[in-house]
């Protein structure tokens, strides 16, 4: 095994991998019979995955390491609160 995949694991995740996609498509159709208000607790994660994902891409997409913008990027998703 290669020491960029041991190094990056996550990689696949981060380009939007099987293993998320999955995740966010069994919150977003749960089993018949799952009750409502579990319904919007998994879609409400859903949408923060995503959220989250998509603010990994932005720090990766730095394209080099700047510390500070990846901090301010971070402390920003995390801040957000959803309406």
């Amino acid at each position: 095994m290669a020491i960029t995949a041991l190094a990056f694991p996550f990689r696949k995740t981060l380009r939007g991998g099987a293993m998320s996609k999955d995740l966010i498509k069994r919150l977003r159709f749960p089993p018949f019979g799952t009750e409502a208000s579990e319904r919007n607790v998994m879609m409400d994660a859903a949408d923060r995955i995503e959220k989250l994902e998509a603010t990994l891409r932005e720090i990766t997409a730095l394209g080099y390491w700047d510390g500070d913008s990846a901090m301010r990027i971070a402390r920003k998703a995390l801040e957000e609160k959803n309406d």
